[in-house]
């Protein structure tokens, strides 16, 4: 099970996680990416059906790759990397690298996922 949030090395950054019940004991751990600061949301994943698997912090706080699957499991994995001083999110789908803002991600993620 995966925690309620991880902090980056620093804890300037937090992946928070709502846990959706999707089905009866079909739990998705949906992620946000937050300032701590201010509280401010980079990405927002917590509505979404994007369960993270692992989340892997860069050593200087400054990036973070979460390993997505979408619910039901019927899509590859997405490496998601973030950019947190550019705020860029690069998706990582099969072969194919997809950069866009982190406000687009989970547009770009859900337009990945209805074209498949």
């Amino acid at each position: 099970m995966i925690k309620e949030a991880t902090y980056s090395p620093n804890r300037d950054y937090a992946v928070i996680f709502n846990p959706v019940e999707m089905k009866m004991s079909h739990w998705v751990n949906c992620p946000r990416l937050v300032f701590t600061r201010t509280q401010e949301t980079i990405l927002d994943l917590s509505s979404s059906s994007w369960h993270a698997d692992q989340v892997i912090w860069r050593d200087d706080s400054y990036g973070v790759t979460l390993l997505l699957r979408r619910y039901p499991g019927d899509m590859p994995d997405v490496r998601l990397e973030v950019d947190l001083i550019y705020q860029i999110a690069r998706l990582h789908i099969v072969s194919q690298i997809i950069e866009v803002s982190c406000a687009d991600a989970l547009k770009e993620l859900e337009k990945t996922y209805r074209s498949r």
